[in-house]
């Protein structure tokens, strides 16, 4: 089991959820829609 306060894990979260956060307001700041979960190609996971 990986501890979630391990520096590696520590550092994927500081780049993952950035990440993440850009690709689901990047159809928003395009114009396609007015809400991330309005494109249809965009998804994450409801536990995010």
């Amino acid at each position: 089991m990986r501890d979630n306060f391990t520096p590696e894990y520590t550092r994927y979260q500081k780049y993952l959820v950035p990440a993440v956060n850009y690709l689901k307001q990047n159809p928003v700041a395009a114009g396609i829609c007015t809400h991330w979960m309005q494109h249809p190609f965009t998804w994450v996971r409801e536990d995010w």
